[in-house]
């Protein structure tokens, strides 16, 4: 063992010269833990559950409107890409 104090002698001054979390990233993380408010959730979640919509149904068509719609209204850019999935049904 007599190698393993060097390397922690090597260790503790790098994890001591860390900078400390500059303001900006506290505000930030302060602000991001802030969005996901129990009212929003809940929103989102009625939306997503407003119909069932199994995937390729007149259902999931109306689903996907409405996200898209919203995260369009919120300035996001949407893109839809379509592709076949085989789905078992009975």
């Amino acid at each position: 063992m007599p190698g393993l104090l060097p390397l922690a002698c090597l260790l503790v001054p790098l994890a001591a010269a860390q900078p400390a979390t500059p303001a900006i990233d506290v505000a930030y993380e302060r602000d991001l833990n802030a969005v996901p408010a129990p009212r929003s959730l809940r929103a989102w979640h009625d939306r997503l559950g407003s119909e069932p919509h199994v995937a390729g149904t007149p259902g999931d068509a109306r689903v996907l409107d409405n996200l898209a719609d919203a995260f369009e209204r919120m300035g996001l850019q949407v893109d839809r890409h379509e592709f076949l999935a085989l789905l078992p049904l009975p």
